[in-house]
């Protein structure tokens, strides 16, 4: 899980600039609807989707996001075929 922790964060300050909890921190506003969350399941924000940075993007930075997710996934996947162990 630590792994995930790391990565997630390095692509979120590759996409937006900021580390996910610096995301949250800086969009989380009490003053807007939902906190200022722009994606969450059902009608309404739970506790659990206001600790998720990606919640906080709009669509275009959420897009940079998953392109970068994608390219990552790309690379190990080509370094898993050569058998390098490391990224």
């Amino acid at each position: 899980m630590q792994f995930f922790k790391v990565v997630q964060n390095k692509l979120h300050f590759a996409a937006q600039g900021h580390t996910a909890a610096e995301i949250i921190y800086d969009r989380a506003d009490s003053e807007k609807d939902f906190m200022g969350l722009q994606t969450f399941k059902g009608d309404f924000p739970t506790l659990t989707d206001t600790t998720i940075a990606k919640n906080c993007l709009d669509s275009k930075e959420l897009k940079t996001l998953n392109n970068l997710v994608s390219a990552y996934f790309d690379l190990a996947e080509l370094k898993a075929e050569s058998n390098e162990k490391r990224l």
